[in-house]
């Protein structure tokens, strides 16, 4: 049947950890983080307590218990900081299972078949809603990654047909100045809003000196064959980054992005967990919490452990489901609607 846990590593004299491990360890960090998602944030908005804390202290409303909910506003960012924890834990062993499964294509479409399961239980938790556009579930972000992480071991083992460099050249400049231009347009929009122009310049900054550096690296230490196969795999990302923007997938295109990136240093553990954190915080500094995972992949031993698959698919449905149900019993929702389509 397997264990979470394995023999004793000689190094270091401590229990290694399995695969299930891993995973056991990023569910229990995911549900905690939706009891403050879900719950705890939704029960605060419906208070009045978040819109008031937005606006200057001489003009927020009076609000009862507002020790209490201020005691629930901390219990919020505990669970939220501990919640950081999943998502890297999650591209870490999405990573894992590409590299050992029998079949990708099955992989694949298990994570599309529990994205599709999810979606409803994980609107109803987030909006009230039996279907939503305006937020998807993670399983796409990861459904999106491992297309990223098949099309480059494809692209890998492909020949090169050297016509291919140019267009390829030109797509890939073409995409890049299209995600800049978005940064550029958030600056604009921005522009009176204090430290968030800071973030968004210093963000714009990091996307400059990475694309310029990286293709004049790219072009000094590479073939013209290996460098059309770099391309190839960055028009890949940023086509798959910009449909997870645009289909506003958990995590979104960074999400994407940090896939690829563990992708990269696969062939080393600590280096791909450290590899998706970077990319995370990045993008959110809160989610440089998630560095204390190197700690458990430091103890990764390799082996599967409980063999539990389904299991682990099915809580993440199922959680929001039993999270929304306590949420209307609490007076959080309404019943629950379909969006207006016409």
């Amino acid at each position: 049947m397997g264990s979470i846990l394995g023999a004793k590593d000689k190094a270091s004299g401590k229990k290694a950890i399995t695969g299930s491990g891993l995973k056991i360890f990023a569910y229990v960090s995911m549900l905690i983080d939706h009891i403050g998602a879900v719950l705890i944030e939704r029960y605060l908005d419906n208070t009045g307590y978040n819109a008031a804390i937005r606006l200057p202290e001489e003009s927020r409303p009076e609000i009862a218990n507002m020790f209490f909910l201020d005691l629930m506003n901390i219990a919020d960012i505990v669970l939220r900081i501990i919640g950081r924890l999943a998502f890297p834990m999650f591209i870490f062993l999405l990573v894992q299972g590409f590299m050992h499964t029998k079949s990708k294509f099955k992989y694949a479409v298990r994570l599309l078949v529990f994205a599709l399961i999810a979606e409803i239980p994980f609107d109803l938790a987030h909006s009230g809603k039996f279907i939503s556009f305006g937020y998807q579930n993670v399983f796409f972000t990861l459904l999106l990654g491992f297309l990223f992480m098949c099309i480059s071991e494809y692209i890998e083992k492909k020949d090169i047909d050297k016509r291919l460099f140019v267009p390829f050249l030109i797509l890939s400049v073409g995409l890049t100045s299209a995600y800049l231009t978005r940064w550029i347009m958030r600056l604009i929009n921005l522009s009176f809003k204090g430290n968030d122009l800071v973030y968004d310049a210093l963000i714009f900054s990091v996307c400059m000196c990475l694309c310029t550096f990286g293709l004049v690296f790219l072009m000094k230490k590479c073939s013209k064959e290996a460098f059309i196969k770099i391309l190839e795999m960055i028009v890949c990302l940023l086509v798959l980054m910009f449909i997870a923007t645009f289909l506003k997938t958990d995590y979104s295109g960074m999400g994407v992005l940090a896939i690829a990136a563990a992708y990269a240093m696969r062939n080393d553990n600590i280096a791909s967990m450290t590899a998706a954190c970077i990319v995370l915080t990045i993008s959110n500094i809160a989610e440089a919490f998630a560095f204390i995972n190197i700690r458990l992949i430091k103890r990764y031993n390799g082996e599967r452990g409980l063999k539990l698959k389904y299991v682990f698919y099915l809580i993440y449905p199922v959680h929001f489901l039993i999270y929304y149900f306590i949420a209307l019993a609490l007076g959080l929702f309404g019943p629950p609607s379909l969006p207006k389509l016409f």
